[in-house]
């Protein structure tokens, strides 16, 4: 299974939404608290090359902020990265 990482604040709503997203596809991640001047925070911004909270990482590639991980859901690009069976019963459309 692919190793998701989300670096977020606590009070950040985009934070709590992409959390909340991939715990509804019951997808687990490591969590990195960033704080302002904080290791986490310096890591993330090498990384991400971007300042704004959230930051996904899914196999240490960068997916990006919410609006990014919710457009791979959107598209079923996340359901297809982490093989992830549709809910919907096409025999009774």
């Amino acid at each position: 299974m692919a190793r998701i990482e989300v670096y977020s604040k606590e009070w950040c709503s985009y934070c709590i939404k992409a959390k909340a997203l991939l715990r509804s596809k019951n997808l687990e991640y490591v969590e990195h608290d960033v704080n302002s001047g904080t290791e986490a925070e310096q890591e993330m911004r090498m990384r991400s090359q971007r300042r704004a909270v959230p930051q996904s990482f899914i196999d240490g590639q960068s997916v990006g902020g919410y609006a990014d991980l919710a457009q791979l859901n959107a598209t079923g690009e996340l359901d297809r990265l982490f093989n992830i069976g549709s809910s919907i019963d096409l025999t009774r459309v």
